[in-house]
């Protein structure tokens, strides 16, 4: 996982994380290892509020840089 901006964090199994609303971050496998993604979150407040906002993908390059840092 990574928050924009922020150092990379390797997850273990069985790991929870907690992000908080407005919180711009990606996660996903890495090259010799796959990943399994469950989110649960609240409703918005304000109903014309949507309730995640996607960002856009990550490209080839930003993985492979943040896989370096790992």
């Amino acid at each position: 996982m990574q928050e924009r901006g922020g150092e990379v964090v390797v997850l273990m199994p069985g790991q929870t994380i907690y992000t908080p609303p407005g919180l711009e971050h990606w996660h996903g496998a890495t090259s010799d290892s796959f990943m399994v993604h469950l989110a649960v979150w609240e409703a918005p407040t304000r109903a014309d509020d949507p309730e995640t906002k996607w960002g856009e993908r990550v490209t080839d390059q930003e993985y492979a840089q943040g896989a370096s840092a790992a």
